[in-house]
């Protein structure tokens, strides 16, 4: 049984982490730290820490609780600040977790949500928020974690309703219609979940890599026994 950490809980892709950890049986405790309370969650299992900025909160509160796995998918559209603003809003708090969690849990599975950036793209093509997202990458690969696993899908789809962040969002949801150019929010979340319980040698999920992650997964569990659960559900009908 493992005992997890999320950041960024109030998001998209941190709310269904949060929602199926809760139901995993693999899974005993599920810690959330937000900038905002979130709600409609009911379950003994489950321990909320809100903080104004992720980089204030107390590192007593991290040393004294055991935690096996980290999933941190929180941040901001580029499209939405300024260079500089992008870089404060997503560096440092990055930055001041990992070396704490680091340094109390040097065990864990480190997962990262990042961006996908073609390996083609020149340095200086490539959009500022992506340069910035791949020495983070670097950073959290060269600190020493018992895993790091870094999740970069090219678009994550929302499958549930939402109002669009940027104009640009909006018309990448259109076009997924039409082409399949991501992966769902169902998909990633899941891909997430199952590739940190059982740790392996990938560091890097691309697309391709997300969709391999759930196919073995569901050969996994219809070769299994185990009884049918809201976990299971999601995985075999929300996808």
């Amino acid at each position: 049984m493992k005992d997890i950490i999320i950041f960024g809980a109030s998001g998209m892709v941190g709310d269904l982490l949060v929602r199926n950890a809760l139901h995993h049986d693999k899974i005993r405790k599920v810690t959330v730290v937000t900038r905002s309370p979130i709600i409609g969650y009911d379950s003994t299992w489950l321990k909320e820490i809100v903080v104004s900025e992720f980089r204030d909160i107390i590192k007593s509160r991290i040393a004294s609780e055991r935690f096996d796995i980290c999933f941190y998918c929180a941040g901001v559209y580029a499209g939405t600040l300024s260079r500089s603003g992008y870089a404060k809003s997503t560096v440092i708090p990055l930055m001041s977790i990992s070396k704490v969690l680091k340094r109390y849990h040097p065990g864990m599975v480190f997962s990262y949500l990042s961006e996908y950036a073609p390996g083609w793209l020149p340095g200086f093509l490539t959009p500022y928020h992506l340069r910035i997202r791949r020495r983070l990458e670097e950073n959290l690969l060269d600190q020493g974690f018992g895993q790091v696993q870094i999740f970069k899908p090219s678009y994550i789809y929302p499958v549930e309703p939402r109002t669009e962040p940027t104009t640009l969002s909006g018309l990448k949801r259109n076009l997924y219609k039409v082409v399949r150019h991501g992966v769902t929010s169902y998909q990633l979340v899941e891909a997430m979940l199952e590739s940190s319980l059982q740790p392996n040698k990938k560091t890097c999920f691309i697309n391709k890599d997300i969709l391999n992650q759930l196919s073995d997964c569901k050969r996994k569990l219809e070769g299994s026994n185990s009884t049918k659960n809201e976990y299971t559900w999601f995985l075999h009908h929300k996808m």
